[in-house]
């Protein structure tokens, strides 16, 4: 891509799994490389749910020795009965810490805080990042150490996105400023769209307890820019700045498990070329498709781009000169 469409590759996002550093190897590409934080997170709590089940576990067997303790006596039995709980109350004690850092860690890779709208800085994030990986490492537990190092391993490329938000945000704020002729306006007028935006970011995550407090944010931020379209302007652009910081790889993640299966079936494609061929024809096939459910149904992603099928158009997406459409 870098040399046939002369283009730039600034930054990847990729899911931690190994082989995507020795791809970026492998391909010389020396880019920043945001690792997502989606799954880090979804580990922590895995990790929460297999301790737990091991402190269930303790806990029945020592209801089984505890019905025949009441039956009879055995100082044997009771010493095991009294290991049984101390391990209890050990995991949940681990449980119970593991949980608080697991919020902790989800608070250091957020974009914007919730509570006051501020756009996060890459020192206060890796603080709170740092902190909280301190926090687990006090936990024994060996499945909470594994994870430990899995997290410290992922950590330094977890937080790029604040590194990548830094130059837009400074364009922006400079813009504002020029409007506002006060940097307090500028940055009560920062928070206010940017706390908008992560409150609808949750609600379209399915955090439905935020949506009287969105269509409050909402309410209140059109009523200061519905008479200033310079105002509208610079909401929509920070917004759009905001939603165009990439976090995690979904987006990677749902075309692979679409072109997964059809990779399988084709078994002809053995070199290299075959192989670019066909995934071109996917890239077509999917970006003219219609979507069948969800809020995309009975559009392309082309026709959600703007363009439209019904000319030529997406020709020079594929790389052709328009020239030649």
């Amino acid at each position: 891509m870098t040399q046939d469409r002369r283009v730039e590759i600034r930054g990847l996002a990729e899911g931690g799994c190994i082989p995507y550093a020795a791809s970026c190897k492998a391909a010389k590409l020396d880019t920043a490389i945001q690792k997502d934080v989606w799954h880090p997170l979804a580990d922590v709590r895995k990790v929460i749910k297999d301790v737990e089940r091991e402190a269930y576990q303790k806990l029945k067997a020592a209801e089984i020795l505890e019905k025949r303790l009441r039956k009879c006596w055995d100082e044997k039995v009771f010493a095991e009965w009294v290991v049984l709980n101390e391990q209890f109350d050990n995991l949940v004690a681990q449980i119970n810490r593991l949980c608080f850092w697991h919020g902790c860690l989800w608070d250091a890779v957020e974009l914007v805080d919730g509570r006051n709208g501020e756009i996060r800085q890459r020192a206060i994030n890796q603080w709170l990042a740092e902190e909280t990986l301190k926090g687990i490492k006090q936990l024994p537990h060996l499945r909470i150490q594994k994870l430990v190092e899995r997290l410290e391993n992922q950590l330094p490329e977890m937080l790029t996105f604040l590194d990548g938000i830094v130059e837009p945000l400074d364009d922006w704020q400079a813009q504002a400023e020029q409007h506002f002729q006060d940097h307090s306006s500028t940055a009560y007028f920062q928070s206010s769209v940017a706390r908008l935006w992560r409150l609808e970011h949750a609600l379209r995550n399915g955090q439905k307890q935020f949506h009287k407090a969105a269509l409050k944010a909402r309410r209140w931020l059109s009523d200061w820019i519905e008479a200033d379209p310079q105002l509208q302007e610079l909401a929509e652009r920070l917004l759009n700045i905001l939603e165009r910081t990439v976090r995690t790889s979904c987006a990677a993640e749902n075309i692979n498990s679409v072109l997964r299966p059809y990779l399988t079936r084709c078994r002809e494609c053995t070199d290299r070329v075959s192989r670019q061929l066909f995934l071109n024809l996917f890239v077509l096939w999917f970006n003219m498709h219609k979507f069948e459910r969800g809020p995309r149904k009975g559009k392309s992603p082309y026709e959600i781009a703007g363009i439209d099928l019904g000319t030529d158009d997406w020709l020079t997406l594929l790389g052709y000169p328009p020239d030649l459409c």
